[in-house]
């Protein structure tokens, strides 16, 4: 139903006034109430990009913490309609305005981007899984996937150490955030640079282990052999034990 000239104007000017706290006469309204009812969506915001960020919620002071959400909420302006969507936006905000510099917290925007990774493959929409064949995986397989995945390289290992320790270790992680198939929950594994490679090039080429094995080797200049692999048939029955890999592609 559309909305009349002047309804659609109090909605703007309430909604203005929800987010920045700005008071201005709006039509209809009792300015006593008008302030609870901007305490209860603040506290709305405030409760979801908790629920979202439990790990920055924790890593700021509570200070830090409420300051953020304000500026969020005023400055951002949020337009997601689905509520489990909304965290998403605190990442593009955080971006956008260079938060991790105003916080001196380099590693900021990579720990909230890796929370809501895990939000977003955890609401990853169920799709037809690929059939599979009855066949031993060898270096010879194209192999199916579990589709619920996101392979993500980090800067900060923001995935498991104490923040007191994330300036010491700037470098290179690969972390792989997938969904279970029976418990449904989200996981991570951390890849080493040559299996997260691997991987990558597994899932989006149509191509079979050794013949991601000999892409790597050209060009990185590494000897083909056994031992190389053996590892790599040793990381897929890893990622099938953990239901990452769904077995040999049917034909």
């Amino acid at each position: 139903m559309l909305l009349n000239s002047e309804t659609k104007a109090i909605q703007e000017q309430l909604g203005n006034y929800c987010r920045t706290g700005e008071e201005h006469p709006i039509k209809g309204t009792i300015p006593k109430r008008l302030r609870q009812y901007r305490r209860l969506v603040y506290n709305v915001f405030d409760g979801v990009l908790e629920q979202a960020f439990p790990i920055t919620k924790t890593l700021l002071s509570t200070e830090q913490w409420n300051t953020l959400v304000t500026h969020f909420v005023r400055e951002h302006q949020p337009q997601e309609h689905e509520v489990w969507k909304m965290p998403r936006e605190l990442y593009d905000y955080i971006q956008s305005v260079d938060y991790s510099t105003r916080l001196k917290m380099p590693f900021l925007e990579e720990l909230v981007y890796f929370e809501w990774l895990e939000i977003e493959v955890h609401g990853m929409p169920d799709v037809v899984l690929p059939k599979v064949a009855s066949k031993t995986i060898s270096l010879e397989s194209q192999l199916a996937f579990n589709p619920h995945h996101v392979l993500h390289q980090l800067s900060y290992p923001v995935h498991k150490s104490e923040a007191t320790t994330y300036l010491d270790q700037l470098g290179e992680y690969f972390i792989l955030i997938y969904r279970g198939l029976t418990d449904y929950n989200v996981h991570f594994l951390e890849l080493s640079p040559f299996t997260a490679l691997l991987f990558h090039l597994l899932i989006t080429r149509p191509i079979t282990i050794w013949q991601a094995l000999c892409i790597i080797c050209d060009e990185h200049d590494i000897e083909r052999n056994d031992a190389l692999g053996q590892q790599a048939l040793s990381f897929i029955d890893l990622l099938r034990e953990k239901e990452i890999v769904l077995g040999v592609i049917s034909e």
